[in-house]
């Protein structure tokens, strides 16, 4: 058998692929595994690649290899209360008395697989060297669960394509996919109905679909025929162990006793949920259900996420019920029958599943079991006018969740809608339907429940503990009440980490052993209202919850924050005080921590370098020896090297090659990279700044478009240029006339940790949430915030928001600690601090926009600036960096000025001809002086001058060199007694083209001054 070209090369791509996708595999309990495997990686690598080559069948089929499996709780069904003669409503509000009106008539289950970290790199490996060339002929139709782009060059990759092949998990992000399918499938029902057509658009799934699936297909001559491939030595031996590995973990399950009979079938129990490759072969499966769908149905729309599907068919009046749809599907689909029409549907062993409803026989899987659920469907025949007000509702409903993701929270609204939500009566008809699949009320108040605790989330970590500290105890209220309880158990479960991590960050640990009493007390319950035979299996989903919970803590929590956290009774459990805190560590430096391992280069702790020392480097030092062990690694020894040199300098020497940098989870963006190698655009920065770029996946042709002017600029400009996706000459800018109060600069000032102005980050999110609505109206290219006016820590997020709408941000951002760690200071001086103006600006990509951060320092304090933050906070401004910036972006030429340095004549001259526009942000009263240099420089820069103060003292606005007296101001703003904002656009189309005039025209703009010359950049485009 030849693998000997099967290299340790191979499986650390296997490895970071497979770290990457168990990361984002919630619910599977597989953090600390991964960050222990981590600890001793370089041996655990080499035992792998040792079993393959000698082909063991037996470690691949023991425990050892494949693990074990876990019991969740799906769902729980209760007997339906209205059937007889008494079909009145009846609710109780109260938990108890809710609970014992009720019979439980099922609870089901799901089994996930509890697999070692050997298993998951092999399925890894699976999937690179197998999977993507079977995947290929998977249908478009298919949208669920795809592999990202495959790899199809030919020969040998080299050091950089193969760091490259592993940079990424193997599959595709979850969310935009299922947006896709779906979306796909209502725009093709919009144009069947516009079309005059009646349709019938059905939603179907399969029964326990992953439960029932024998994965030897994949190396049948049968199925590789009917997709016309053929499969080389490696890939047949890799193919047969994965088999054989799923097959003993599938047979263990079989064999237990707990197990209850619907997940045996055909004396094997599926494939197990949460491994990798059985995504992708539970895909293959259904090569041969696409097919036919599409050749025999030749439908409107068909698409399939997973074991879900959206089928639209033209209504030719034949089909008027479930049963009559059934039976247009059989007459074209000669091998989808009945249960009961099956071969041998009455020889089945009597404790395994007998089947129900219809069954897709599939002629290359004749021992799997593909069924679908007939009482999940959901039939919609829709025609004329009343079917297309239906779309639009649906498409409305659709719109508005997703705008709702994307919206800051809102603090008065949000726990008062929440408590609304969560505790209503909800029936299918009380709210629009957020999809065709989701028509159900407890689906859409689940999703309205993780909705509202992501943004308190975010409440929490952004605001003062005074604005959130009732709500959260609220909402903990509301969740023992109507999330962890018996009857709702099953459907929030997934959840339970989450709202844990929660309470761990808001120190409210009491909260997490109420969590667990109840816990306890709802599985009391189920045990006492269900049949013995259940028993097992809910007692081992009570354990599961446990894990999750004890998972959900120490991912959250950061040594040294609570001394405390050791002794809640989740830890108690399994640990002591001080493995608890050595797990804690491995999490941090694994990237496996809920904080990412990158931020601690943006916000540095202190302790950092001193848990890197205990995390094993073995790997590390041998590539020093021998580069085949990781591809790129003198690449990320220097930008490890580098990164430490500009946030830990004290440490920088001792250890610079922590394992997150390599083995990451959450990569850096380009924002991220630009927060900490600020001068990224110098010269000779540029290049390595690029390569990092590189080792991240990031796409940086939108950095390096050639700056070309000219004229001669001052030496202490830096011409930057961006491309963007689209033009931005025209653009359209959002002013902000947004209050921040003395007291928060005099907190900023002396480095007090407590905001005094508890309303300051909410007005901020409401703001931004009217911005963002706004774009639907105004085509919002860049949004102003005034000087000093955003909080830095703010910054990651409030990007994070604009990037999706494609806004850019020119802000001033409140004072940043600027002494070095470690720095002697002068007695009379605490500390140094930097004013700083952000430009984070869009750029082009690959895989869509991102933003670019540029920093420009304030250089010569005003005077009472420089008076003030040294009495109140014995600070002194100090700049790193002196330049200004004369930015391109996408065509649209700008410089900006941070207050008192607009007062240098020399600051505003060196810009003459260079520019379209003129930033100026403030923290200004003298608002007359201000006013006069504005209109002159408006004249005699011959350009825009946008200007945004401190709403204290307004004057927020945009003048143009107009020859009308009226026209000049196209924004003016002052007073108020909230934060506003104002839109307009600025002409610079109109603006270059009078400039190009060899004497200025009379209208529409003022001549231009004496001197004159306008740069070839702005006159050729």
């Amino acid at each position: 058998m030849n693998n000997s070209y099967l290299t340790i090369d191979d499986l650390v791509v296997a490895y970071r692929k497979a770290k990457i996708d168990a990361y984002y595999e919630t619910g599977h309990l597989t953090l600390l595994d991964f960050a222990n495997y981590e600890q001793n990686l370089l041996n655990n690598l080499n035992e792998l690649l040792l079993k393959i080559k000698a082909n063991d069948m037996g470690w691949f089929g023991s425990p050892d290899f494949v693990g074990s499996h876990m019991f969740a709780l799906k769902k729980i069904d209760f007997e339906d209360q209205g059937k007889g003669k008494d079909t009145s409503f009846v609710y109780y509000s109260n938990g108890e008395r809710s609970w014992n009106s009720k019979k439980i008539k099922s609870v089901d289950f799901r089994i996930l697989g509890k697999h070692k970290v050997h298993f998951h790199v092999f399925s890894s490996l699976w999937l690179e060297k197998v999977g993507y060339a079977l995947e290929q002929y998977v249908s478009e139709d298919s949208y669920g669960c795809r592999l990202r782009s495959a790899y199809k060059g030919s020969g040998d990759l080299d050091k950089e394509e193969q760091y490259l092949r592993g940079r990424f998990g193997h599959f595709k992000s979850y969310l935009p996919a299922y947006q896709t399918w779906q979306n796909n499938g209502i725009n093709n029902i919009s144009k069947a109905l516009k079309d005059n057509k009646k349709i019938i658009a059905v939603t179907a799934d399969l029964k326990k679909f992953y439960h029932r699936i024998d994965p030897s297909f994949i190396v049948e001559e049968d199925f590789l025929k009917y997709i016309n491939v053929s499969l080389d030595p490696l890939q047949e031996q890799l193919s047969t162990l994965l088999i054989h590995a799923i097959t003993a973990w599938s047979r263990n399950i079989y064999n237990d006793e707990d197990v209850p009979k619907n997940f045996k079938f055909n004396r094997h129990s599926g494939i197990p949920m949460g491994l990798g490759a059985s995504k992708t072969i539970a895909n293959l499966l259904l090569i041969f259900l696409d097919r036919k769908i599409n050749q025999e149905i030749k439908p409107i729309y068909y698409g399939r996420y997973v074991d879900d599907m959206f089928l639209v068919v033209e209504d030719g009046s034949n089909i008027d019920s479930p049963e009559s749809f059934w039976t247009f599907l059989t007459k074209r689909i000669d091998r989808l029958v009945r249960a009961e029409e099956q071969q041998n549907s009455e020889d089945r062993n009597s404790n395994e599943y007998k089947p129900e409803g219809y069954i897709l026989e599939i002629p290359y899987a004749p021992d799997s079991l593909v069924e679908f659920s007939t009482d999940k469907e959901k039939y919609f025949f829709l025609e004329g006018i009343s079917g297309e007000s239906f779309l639009t509702t649906l498409k409305d409903s659709l719109n508005e969740n997703s705008s709702e993701w994307n919206l800051p929270p809102d603090i008065d609204n949000d726990i008062e809608s929440f408590t609304h939500e969560v505790s209503k009566v909800t029936t299918d008809n009380e709210e629009s339907a957020n999809g065709l699949r989701k028509s159900d009320g407890l689906s859409i108040q689940r999703l309205k429940f993780i909705l509202y605790l992501k943004r308190l989330e975010i409440v929490v970590k952004f605001l003062p503990k005074k604005k959130w500290d009732s709500i959260v105890n609220s909402f903990f209220d509301l969740c023992l009440e109507h999330a962890i309880t018996p009857e709702t158990i099953a459907t929030y479960t997934k959840y339970y980490p989450r709202i844990v991590s929660l309470a761990v960050k808001t120190r409210k640990l009491e909260f997490v052993d109420k969590l667990v009493l109840n816990v306890e007390e709802a599985f009391r319950k189920l045990k006492e209202s269900k049949a013995d035979s259940f028993n097992g299996p809910l007692s081992f989903a009570k354990e599961y919850i446990f894990s999750l919970l004890e998972e959900a803590v120490l991912s959250t929590w950061e040594p040294g924050d609570n001394p405390h956290l050791s002794k809640i009774s989740l830890l108690q459990r399994n640990n002591n005080s001080d493995s608890i805190e050595q797990d804690v560590i491995r999490l941090i430096v694994s990237d496996l921590h809920k904080k990412p391992f990158k931020d601690y280069f943006k916000y540095p702790l202190e302790k950092m370098p001193e848990y890197l020392h205990s995390h094993n480097l073995e790997l590390w030092d041998d590539s020093f020896l021998n580069s085949d062990y990781l591809p790129n690694y003198n690449h990320f020894v220097k930008f490890s090297t580098e990164a430490f040199k500009v946030t830990y300098p004290l440490d920088a020497n001792v250890l610079t090659r922590p394992f997150a940098f390599y083995f990451f989870t959450r990569p850096f963006t380009l924002f991220d990279l630009c927060s900490i190698f600020q001068n990224w655009y110098d010269i000779d920065e540029n290049k390595s700044f690029l390569n990092y770029c590189k080792l991240f996946n990031i796409d940086s042709t939108g950095l390096e478009q050639p700056c070309n002017h000219d004229l001669k600029i001052a030496d202490e400009i830096k011409a930057i240029c961006l491309q963007t996706d689209g033009e931005s000459l025209n653009p359209t800018v959002a002013f902000t006339s947004l209050e921040t109060k003395p007291e928060s600069w005099v907190a900023v000032v002396q480095g007090s940790p407590n905001e005094p102005d508890g309303d300051r980050i909410e007005r901020i999110f409401n703001l931004i949430e009217n911005i963002l609505r706004c774009k639907k109206k105004a085509e919002i290219g860049y949004v102003l915030f005034p000087e000093l006016s955003i909080p830095l820590e703010l910054l990651d997020y409030i990007s994070h928001l604009f990037l999706k709408k494609g806004i850019s941000i020119i802000a001033g951002i409140e004072y940043e600690i600027k002494t070095r760690p470690g720095e002697v200071l002068p007695p009379h001086i605490l500390k140094y601090v930097s004013n700083q103006l952000v430009y984070v600006l869009t750029v082009k990509g690959k895989w869509g926009p991102s933003h670019v951060l540029l920093k420009q320092e304030k250089i010569i304090p005003a005077f009472k600036e420089e008076r003030d933050i040294y009495d109140i906070g014995g600070a002194v401004l100090r700049p790193d960096f002196t330049n200004k910036f004369l930015i391109n972006h996408g065509g649209f030429w700008f410089a900006g000025l941070i207050c008192n340095d607009f007062l240098d004549i020399d600051n505003r001259a060196m810009f003459k001809g260079l520019i379209d526009a003129l930033i100026i942000v403030e923290w200004n009263k003298d608002i007359d002086t201000y006013n006069g240099l504005v209109e002159a420089s408006a004249n005699d820069l011959h350009t825009f001058i946008m200007q945004v103060n401190n709403r204290l003292y307004g004057d927020t606005r945009l003048r143009a060199p107009y020859k009308e007296s009226y026209k000049r101001d196209q924004v003016r703003v002052r007073g108020g007694e909230l934060d506003y904002f104002v839109v307009a656009t600025l002409q610079v189309k109109e603006l270059r083209a009078f400039q190009r005039n060899h004497r200025s025209p009379d209208k529409p703009f003022k001549p231009v001054p004496t001197g004159f010359q306008m740069s070839n950049s702005r006159k050729n485009s």
